[in-house]
């Protein structure tokens, strides 16, 4: 029995020495960003009435709407390609004599159009936009396909790994120890939530007020380039 529990003991003392005896790791967080060109244009088209009544506010609305969605159709997008956001109607509220009072009812609603960038098709839309008859208020986001971000993911994963690894070799070398192999991998370390890839700018927007005018000047811009950034941290087993 006394032998029993002498084996328990020493047993013990082995697996709480292994334990507390951790082996010394260097952690390097390697980051990376690529500059990408955008290969999507969204179209924003702001359309609003104010109306005496509800009813008339929503059906001028619709009318300037639908002049909007065929100005577009014009140019061979399908109705589909179309879409409505942002829908609202409330009391018109103007301030009258140091009070607020009811003038009304606003209906507003924003009609958005995704189309692959082009500079051709751009400028045939500002083109359409621009020899408008009616007031037209417009902006253009552009960001990145799917398919383009998923590509744009691999390759600056690829990117940060490597940062990592040559930060990690760096510092070995300079503190004259040696890296044995990687013990953890963590990824996603940009602030709270999932972390993972992220744009440093928003989304570059271009807002153009146009009404028709007599020399019917047409914009002509290129769409800045896109920055993206991510990290990730590699724990390294040294000696």
């Amino acid at each position: 029995m006394r032998k029993l529990i002498t084996t328990c003991l020493i047993l013990k003392c082995i697996i709480g020495f292994s334990q507390d005896n951790k082996e010394p790791i260097l952690q390097v967080l390697g980051s990376a960003k690529v500059i990408i060109k955008p290969d999507l244009a969204v179209l924003n088209i702001n359309a609003s009435e104010i109306e005496e009544t509800m009813a008339l506010a929503v059906q001028e609305l619709g009318d300037k709407s639908d002049f909007y969605t065929n100005l577009l159709k014009k140019l061979d997008f399908k109705q589909n390609d179309l879409k409505t956001t942002q829908f609202s109607v409330s009391k018109n509220r103007v301030y009258q004599n140091n009070r607020y009072v009811d003038s009304g009812y606003v209906a507003s609603q924003k009609i958005r159009l995704e189309f692959k960038y082009k500079k051709e098709t751009l400028k045939r839309i500002l083109t359409e936009l621009s020899n408008s008859q009616e007031e037209i208020d417009f902006s253009f986001d552009f960001k990145l396909s799917d398919e383009l971000k998923s590509d744009v993911q691999d390759k600056i994963l690829e990117y940060a790994v490597a940062d990592s690894k040559k930060k990690a070799e760096k510092i070995a070398s300079s503190a004259d120890v040696k890296i044995l192999r990687i013990s953890k991998i963590t990824y996603g370390g940009w602030g709270s939530g999932d972390g993972g890839m992220q744009q440093v700018e928003r989304e570059n927007r271009y807002p153009i007020a146009m009404a028709s005018s007599a020399d019917n000047t047409v914009f002509n811009f290129t769409p800045d380039d896109l920055l993206f950034r991510d990290t990730i941290t590699v724990e390294w087993l040294i000696e």
